[in-house]
C-alpha cells in the first residue's frame, strides 16, 4: 500500500491509499484500458458534514460531483479520469484500486469486523473490499467446487488459504460462484481489534457516463453480514455454562430420586405380612364408689385420736418401779 498525499498522476497497477485536501486539490488516473479502477471511502465516524468531490473522464466535459455522506465503493467504467477536491474541509483519504484483470462481476465495501454472507442466484465473482486492512481472514467454503476463495494482499500477491493472517497491506476478497450458491467470509479489521465499533456494508456505485447509479440493481441475490461482537465470546462461555450446570442439576436430580427409591424399606405384600392374634379378656366390673368415702377422709372418726408427740406412755411401756422393801 502507498499513502499518497502529493502525487499528481496513478497509471501503475496497485492499491494506493490517497488523500486530498487544499494544497493538493487534484489527482489523475490514467491506466490501461485493460485494467480495472475501484475507490473505496470510509466517512469518519466524527464528522459534522459530508466532503465533496468530482469525478470527470477524459474526453468528456462533464463533472460528476459526488457528496461523500456515508461510506462509498465507486466502480469506474473508464480507466482515464480527474479526481477534484472541492470540499471546504481539510482533508480526504480514500483507496484507489488499479487492477490488471476484470475480476469482479459486483462489488461491495465492507467495514469493521464481521462474517459476510454472499447469496448469488447464479454464477459470477463478488469481490468484497474492506476499506480498511484485514488483520485477519477466513473462508467459510462447504463446497470448494462450487465456490472458490482467494485474495488478493496488495497488487502483487494472490492468497488461497482458507484462513489468511499476517495481512500487512489493503485486500480484496473474492468469492467465484460456478453456479447458485452461498458462501461466508469473515472479516477482522485491524483498526478495531476490541470489536467495539459496528460493521457496515455497502453495494459499490458504477459511475458512468451519465453519473452515479447503484450497482445492486444489476446484482440477482442478497448479501448479509453479521458483526462481530466482543460479547460474541462472552455470551458463548454463558451459553456453555448454563448447558453444562443444567446437565450437572438434571443429573443430580436423577440420581437422587433413583438412590431414594431404591433405599426406602419396602411393604410386603398381605400374603407375607404375620398373622395378627387377638386374645379376649375377660373384663372385670368396677366396684361401685363408697360414697362415705370422701366424709371419712374429711371427718374422721370420733373413736380414733392422733398420738401426741409429748403424751405421756402407758404404765407398760414406763421403766419398772423399784419394790421399797
Amino acid at each position: 500500500m502507498l499513502s499518497l498525499l502529493c502525487v499528481s498522476k496513478l497509471s501503475s497497477i496497485g492499491f494506493y491509499s490517497v488523500i486530498l485536501n487544499q494544497s493538493y486539490p487534484n489527482i489523475e488516473v490514467a491506466t490501461s484500458e485493460s485494467n480495472k479502477v475501484y475507490l473505496t471511502y470510509q466517512l469518519p465516524k466524527y464528522r459534522s458534514s459530508s466532503p465533496t468531490v468530482s469525478f470527470k473522464y477524459y474526453n468528456d466535459s462533464i463533472n460528476h460531483t459526488f457528496y461523500f455522506n456515508e461510506s462509498t465503493g465507486i466502480t469506474f467504467t473508464k480507466t482515464r479520469f480527474n479526481i477534484s477536491f472541492e470540499s471546504k474541509y481539510d482533508a480526504i483519504q480514500f483507496n484507489i484500486y488499479i487492477m490488471d484483470f476484470r475480476a469482479c462481476n459486483y462489488s461491495f465495501l465492507t467495514l469493521g469486523n464481521m462474517e459476510y454472507r454472499l447469496y448469488p442466484y447464479k454464477a459470477g465473482k463478488i469481490c468484497v473490499f474492506p476499506h480498511n486492512i484485514p488483520r485477519k481472514v477466513k473462508f467459510l467454503n462447504k463446497r470448494e467446487d462450487i465456490v472458490s476463495n482467494y485474495a488478493y494482499i496488495g497488487s502483487h500477491t494472490v492468497a488461497y488459504s482458507p484462513t489468511i493472517t499476517d495481512i500487512s497491506d489493503i485486500s480484496v476478497l473474492v468469492a467465484d460462484f460456478k453456479y447458485e450458491y452461498s458462501n461466508s467470509i469473515v472479516i477482522y479489521d485491524s483498526t478495531d481489534r476490541n470489536m467495539d465499533e459496528d460493521c457496515e456494508h455497502h453495494s459499490f456505485m458504477i459511475l458512468n457516463d451519465t453519473g452515479l447509479i447503484p450497482e445492486y440493481k444489476y446484482f440477482d441475490g442478497y448479501t448479509y453480514p453479521y458483526c462481530l461482537e466482543k460479547s460474541d465470546s462472552l455470551r458463548l462461555f454463558l451459553i456453555i455454562f448454563f448447558s453444562i450446570f443444567g446437565v450437572v442439576v438434571i443429573t443430580t436430580t436423577v440420581l437422587c430420586i433413583v438412590c431414594c427409591c431404591c433405599l426406602r424399606p419396602r411393604s410386603l405384600p398381605p400374603a407375607a405380612q404375620p398373622t395378627q392374634v387377638y386374645v379376649n379378656y375377660p373384663q372385670y366390673a368396677q366396684p361401685a364408689p363408697n360414697p362415705y368415702a370422701n366424709n371419712q377422709a374429711q371427718n374422721p372418726p370420733l373413736y380414733t385420736q392422733p398420738l401426741l408427740q409429748n403424751q405421756q406412755q402407758p404404765a407398760s411401756a414406763q421403766e419398772p418401779l423399784k419394790s421399797p422393801y
